[in-house]
């Protein structure tokens, strides 16, 4: 995929909107790349670090129920690392900060958004590597890097994914 549909996509699924142009596009809540537990960790410590300006430090964090697995799972976990505090049934109800994330991945890239009540980041994700002659390296294939910068929307009626 070269840059410029990369950054197309990104745009058109920010606007709520999604489109194909010969690429499959998938949905993900609990299959394919973000099943893989290496995948999902690699992409929880990038996000945590992003998300921490939005979130004061200490605060309790909550995912629902029907959160991408193990992504939410490793996202809570980075999380913890950083001094948050992991949301039980008690704090869902009262104080914890409710996160939710979304996902779709197109041609081997990862789109993933994680919203708070307040923010909705979003980073596009390229899966493995690539040898010296630029082909697919299958040594790298478990390993995700951003590829593209973090996009910040300020949520102004209420969170929605």
């Amino acid at each position: 995929m070269n840059q410029s549909a990369g950054f197309l996509f990104v745009a058109l699924v920010l606007c709520g909107c999604q489109t194909t142009s010969g690429g499959e596009v998938r949905e993900n809540r609990e299959e394919g790349a973000l099943r893989n537990p290496a995948i999902a960790a690699s992409i929880a410590s990038d996000l945590s670090g992003d998300l921490a300006p939005f979130i004061p430090q200490g605060s309790a964090v909550a995912f629902g129920a029907d959160e991408t697995q193990p992504l939410s799972y490793a996202l809570s976990e980075a999380l913890i690392r950083q001094g948050y505090r992991s949301g039980g049934d008690d704090d869902r109800a009262q104080e914890a900060i409710q996160l939710r994330i979304w996902s779709a991945e197109v041609e081997g890239d990862l789109l993933v958004r994680l919203s708070t009540p307040s923010h909705r980041l979003s980073k596009v994700y390229r899966q493995g590597g690539t040898n010296h002659g630029g082909n697919p390296d299958p040594v790298q294939s478990g390993s995700v890097f951003p590829a593209g910068p973090l996009l910040v929307e300020t949520m102004t009626g209420g969170a929605s994914s």
